[in-house]
């Protein structure tokens, strides 16, 4: 049962969990973040004081003051995280100004004047331009993910996915998308699709407006702040341990389980022809 203040995000396969991480709120604002995985004996902290954000690594087999109990101490302005995400978000070749300080007027009026002339560039109205709508279980994470609908408690099951995917028709690039305009985006139905190139990734925001990311530097500067935060360092410290964010007896099943599915007999070109055929973008509740 899933606590108050406390979400999950779990991988599976028919109901048994492959892995995943958990993390809470406590009263005082820390962020304690653990894996699904049994008994893994540490976690990572994260909590705000005097205007930084504040990380470390708790070894909870040593009793509190011992020196040994906290390591990957460290602390980060909150400007540097905001910046990252800016500079992923903004033209290649117009990113933000510097900021030392929000407290800083002068650094925050440039960063505003910033702001306002490239946010064309970012938000704009959809055009009758050609999109490419992904198929099947995974648009509707994409959906959920840039929608900020995902639950407090996500399952990302991987049985329906393997399913799908390993499908005649839907092996190829070709025959993974939909092909559709930016204006057949809207908020009942599919909200995300990729550009022609698959480049970039374009998401409606309602009222005829969409916006135009960069997946790979959204994907980069993700990598940035999870650095940051202290998870890849986390995520070490697991593996020094022996411990992860799955379960190895879990994967071995799970993988035997994918090859069974991977290597099921084709089902003739049938399907796969009506599968080209079908000229409309799904609903993603389909």
């Amino acid at each position: 049962m899933t606590k108050k203040n406390e979400s999950r995000f779990r991988f599976t396969f028919k109901e048994k969990i492959l892995g995943g991480i958990v993390w809470r709120t406590t009263r005082t604002g820390e962020t304690v973040v653990k894996p699904l995985t049994p008994d893994p004996q540490i976690h990572l902290s994260i909590y705000g004081s005097d205007d930084r954000i504040h990380r470390h690594v708790t070894h909870e087999k040593y009793a509190p003051g011992s020196k040994r109990r906290y390591t990957q101490i460290a602390k980060i302005k909150p400007e540097r995280l905001v910046l990252i995400i800016l500079r992923a978000l903004a033209p290649e070749d117009d990113p933000p100004p510097r900021v030392h300080s929000f407290a800083n007027k002068e650094e925050m009026d440039s960063l505003t004047g910033w702001f306002v002339h490239v946010i064309p560039t970012i938000f704009r109205k959809a055009e009758n331009r050609p999109v490419r709508i992904l198929k099947g279980p995974l648009g509707g994470v994409i959906d959920a993910a840039y929608s900020g609908q995902m639950p407090q408690n996500m399952n990302l099951d991987m049985f329906p996915i393997l399913s799908y995917y390993v499908e005649p028709g839907i092996q190829t690039e070709s025959n993974m998308f939909y092909e559709a305009r930016e204006t057949d985006l809207s908020l009942p139905g599919p909200r995300t699709a990729f550009t022609p190139d698959l480049t970039k990734l374009v998401v409606s925001l309602g009222n005829g407006f969409v916006m135009e990311l960069d997946y790979e530097r959204l994907e980069e500067a993700a990598s940035q702040i999870l650095k940051m935060l202290g998870f890849t360092g986390f995520l070490r410290a697991l593996r020094r341990k022996r411990r992860g964010l799955f379960d190895e007896v879990a994967l071995t099943s799970f993988a035997s389980s994918a090859s069974v599915l991977s290597a099921r007999p084709q089902h003739g070109r049938e399907s796969e022809s009506r599968d080209r055929e079908e000229p409309d973008p799904p609903s993603r509740s389909a």
